[in-house]
C-alpha cells in the first residue's frame, strides 16, 4: 500500500516503480472538496492496474492518496 501527499497548488502526477508490485490497487482520494457527509468512511474512486511495474497515479493540489492493493 502507498500513501502520496501532494501539498502543493498543483497536480502532480507519479509513477511508483517496485519490481515486486503487481496487480491492481483501489485507489481513495481525500480531496477537500470531496469528502463524505457525516461520519461515512471514503470509498475507493477508481482501480488502477499495475503497467510494467509501474503503478501512476495523479494527485490533485492539496491532496492526499491511499493506493490499496487488492
Amino acid at each position: 500500500d502507498y500513501v502520496i501527499a501532494n501539498a502543493t497548488d498543483s497536480v502532480k502526477s507519479l509513477a511508483i516503480n517496485n519490481t515486486t508490485t503487481d496487480g491492481i490497487f483501489e485507489i481513495y482520494r481525500y480531496e477537500e472538496n470531496n469528502l463524505p457527509k457525516g461520519d461515512e468512511l471514503i470509498s475507493p474512486c477508481e482501480k488502477i492496474k499495475v503497467n510494467k511495474e509501474k503503478l501512476s497515479v495523479e494527485i490533485q493540489a492539496n491532496s492526499v492518496v491511499l493506493c490499496q492493493q487488492q
